[in-house]
């Protein structure tokens, strides 16, 4: 069920920042356990950091290759010596460039990767470090679950045993989509997938409710379909984008889209830093800039 009451309270980190040698990132809190998940402001990519109230965390994506040591500071800022587990949703640069960076700064327990082979040369020099590193290496698929804490669990949706073929952009579509319970609240993180993939997860019959949504591919017009939020009906949406970039994201009608469906829009490229907290039954936001 929907939950009766989401309280939001946009914070303004520039005027109450606490400071550690840099600003520390104001995080909403609950009276009891609180779940917190930044969408980190890595200009036109994709970083997001899930922090268990057990002192658990993950890493999706570390954006572009500049956004490394952004990342890598934000993790120190937040006092994350350790991550559980590393997700890189798809082999692009806007999405793996900054992982070198991060693996050169933090212990990585586990890295859970697409599998799609994009044959770059960034792809190649970051798996070699994740082998030489001896980190552990999975690919993901659907139907995987992983336990974040005591209380948050990460599901793989996407992707799909038998990978798809023939789209606009395979690795776009071959992107790990993810949801994150805490509670009663579920997030959904699509990665880069278009119009193909959410067709393949609402031809599963997966469940995609959930009160927050990363927009797949920074607000692309070629995903988020009208049918894809009508079953999902997130009451909050993050895109991921960078200010004035080449390709024109977020687009308009994918704009349009989210707010025919009630969705509450945050923007990296407008708020920041966007950081959502949650105690399994009501969400605050704060942003920063």
């Amino acid at each position: 069920m929907r939950k009766t009451l989401l309280v939001i309270s946009i914070i303004l980190a520039t005027a109450i920042g606490t400071w550690y040698g840099q600003r520390k990132p104001v995080m909403p809190e609950f009276a009891g356990p609180t779940l917190h998940i930044a969408f980190i402001d890595v200009g036109q990519g994709d970083s997001i950091l899930i922090q268990t109230p057990d002192g658990h965390a993950a890493l999706i994506d570390a954006g572009a290759s500049a956004a490394g040591p952004v990342v890598a500071g934000f993790l120190r800022r937040n006092r994350i010596y350790r991550l559980d587990l590393l997700i890189m949703t798809h082999p692009h640069a806007d999405h793996i460039g900054g992982v070198p960076e991060v693996l050169d700064s933090i212990q990585v327990n586990h890295v859970l990767d697409s599998g799609y082979a994009h044959g770059s040369g960034l792809q190649e020099r970051v798996l070699r470090q994740i082998a030489e590193q001896r980190i552990p290496y999975r690919i993901a698929s659907s139907g995987q679950t992983y336990q974040l804490g005591d209380r948050a669990q990460i599901k793989i949706l996407l992707p799909a045993p038998n990978p798809l073929t023939g789209t606009a952009s395979d690795a776009n579509n071959n992107s790990i989509a993810a949801r994150v319970s805490f509670g009663s609240v579920n997030i959904l993180l699509l990665g880069d997938v278009e119009f193909e993939a959410e067709g393949q997860l609402i031809a599963n019959n997966s469940d995609l409710r959930c009160d927050i949504i990363k927009v797949a591919h920074h607000g692309s017009s070629g995903s988020t379909s009208n049918e894809f939020l009508r079953l999902a009906k997130p009451a909050y949406a993050v895109i991921s984008v960078g200010a004035d970039n080449d390709y024109g994201h977020p687009h308009r009608e994918t704009i349009r889209r989210l707010r025919a469906a009630g969705a509450r829009i945050f923007r990296t490229d407008e708020n920041g830093t966007v950081i959502m907290a949650t105690d399994g039954r009501e969400i605050r936001v704060s942003s920063q800039r």
